[in-house]
């Protein structure tokens, strides 16, 4: 199975990070996983020593296969984070996965969204694998379905769809 490459939204909230890391180095892939830390910029201030605290959390042996950590000078918000973010990985691989700070993942979330990714691959009419579930209230909870919805609750997708979605973005909206 090809391990696609993960990337990690985070802010000012290293009790957060420090929980998702956790629950995602119960993942048995991650010792062949890269990860990408994409660490948006303080806002005040204030900010200042939680971005510090979290990027000492991302600089911890989490037991990753490579592990980087990208900063940025300013703080663009979620929104733009995201789109800048996801264009990094389109940009260089040919299918991510993508986190905020604030999730926790079951042990086989990884396994999950890698064979997704490759099993949907050639599927037109699926843009994104959706990592998260709605618990017995849609459908069926315990297999994969097709949905409308779309969650960014943990999701990857392929490159070429993401740079499709993404190319008439404008920034400085």
């Amino acid at each position: 199975m090809k391990l696609n490459p993960v990337g990690i939204i985070g802010f000012n909230r290293p009790i957060h990070m420090q929980n998702l890391l956790e629950s995602l180095s119960k993942n048995k892939e991650i010792k062949d996983t890269k990860v990408y830390f994409f660490i948006d910029g303080f806002r005040k201030e204030s900010d200042k020593d939680a971005n510090s605290d979290v990027i000492k959390v991302c600089n911890q042996k989490w037991g990753f296969k490579e592990s980087e950590i990208i900063l940025n000078d300013e703080n663009l918000g979620l929104k733009k984070q995201i789109i800048k973010s996801g264009n990094f990985l389109a940009n260089r691989y040919e299918a991510f996965i993508l986190l905020e700070d604030d999730l926790i993942v079951g042990e086989y979330f990884l396994d999950y969204m890698n064979k997704s990714l490759d099993i949907y691959k050639d599927h037109e009419n699926i843009f994104h694998i959706n990592g998260y579930n709605f618990q017995n209230k849609f459908l069926n909870s315990r297999g994969t379905y097709i949905s409308k919805f779309i969650h960014p609750w943990g999701w990857g997708t392929w490159s070429h769809k993401w740079l499709d979605f993404t190319s008439d973005y404008d920034f400085d909206k």
